[in-house]
């Protein structure tokens, strides 16, 4: 399935992706960095998050499309280890983990790994925070509209 990427007035290097606007960023940074990255380019902007099977193929779809040399990017999900959490992993928007496509199906990975990325297969797997990867900025589309709106 071919996902409409369309480009983003007044948002250089952004693009319109499903209800998100999003950036790829072919430099490579370990994931505390490019989640500060994120935050840092564009308020109310951070790791990319995935919410349901579309959105997956979308992020996948975009990612492949803005880096053909290296698909693999950092999602914005990380473990936690807060029992009062439903899961064991949170999204860095502050969103629900209501989503997995992980690469072992139908398990979540286990191993030390704290930090979720996305392979050239659109899988998501957990791996160690420190490796430099390349990674997708999101921002929800009614933020990026009113931020456009009030010209901040």
């Amino acid at each position: 399935m071919n996902y409409a990427i369309e480009p983003c007035t007044g948002h250089v290097a952004w693009y319109k992706l499903g209800s998100y606007y999003v950036k790829h960023i072919n430099q490579m940074l370990d994931y505390t960095s490019a989640e500060n990255h994120c935050k840092s380019v564009k308020s109310g902007a951070h790791l990319v998050s995935i919410h349901n099977a579309e959105d997956n193929n979308a992020v996948d779809e975009f990612s492949q499309w803005s880096s053909r040399h290296n698909p693999r990017i950092w999602l914005g999900g990380h473990a936690v280890n807060d029992p009062s959490q439903d899961s064991n992993f949170l999204w860095a928007d502050g969103s629900d983990m209501n989503f997995y496509a992980w690469i072992q199906e139908p398990k979540q990975p286990s191993g030390d790994g704290r930090c979720m990325e996305m392979n050239w297969l659109g899988k998501q797997g957990i791996t160690g925070c420190g490796w430099n990867c390349g990674w997708n900025c999101a921002g929800e589309t009614l933020t990026f509209l009113l931020l456009e709106y009030w010209h901040f």
